[in-house]
């Protein structure tokens, strides 16, 4: 069961982040964040790209060290893990997501290189 949850969860993120890509949100100046938002962990030395979908990028890190950063701090903030998928590729490079959930939401983590500039995407459900 675990294991098609995270395929599910996997195939998921993947249809996200293919609708993400074509087409980046403008942050509105009216945008608020909510509350949940302020208890995200945000790597340190990241830049906010957009904050609809809170964006950052980190130069010179790895993606696996942020991939372990998301893992630990979100369990420290109180998200519990759903899964990790490792979803790197030839088109896409080192890439991984990874799904947690608190309360009634529901947070995925993209972690990808691009141009040597590794990009974290947040989203919550």
């Amino acid at each position: 069961m675990k294991q098609i949850l995270t395929t599910l969860l996997f195939i998921f993120a993947l249809f996200l982040t293919a609708c993400s890509v074509s087409q980046p949100s403008t942050p509105t100046p009216e945008s608020t964040p909510t509350p949940a938002r302020e208890e995200l962990p945000v790597f340190p030395g990241s830049e906010e790209i957009d904050a609809d979908v809170y964006h950052y990028t980190i130069s010179d890190t790895d993606a696996l060290a942020v991939q372990r950063f998301y893992k630990k701090e979100m369990q420290n903030a109180g998200w519990e893990l759903l899964g990790i998928g490792d979803i790197s590729g030839t088109d896409i490079g080192e890439a991984y997501v990874l799904w947690f959930t608190k309360d009634e939401e529901i947070a995925s983590i993209d972690i990808f290189v691009k141009e040597d500039t590794t990009h974290v995407v947040i989203r919550l459900e």
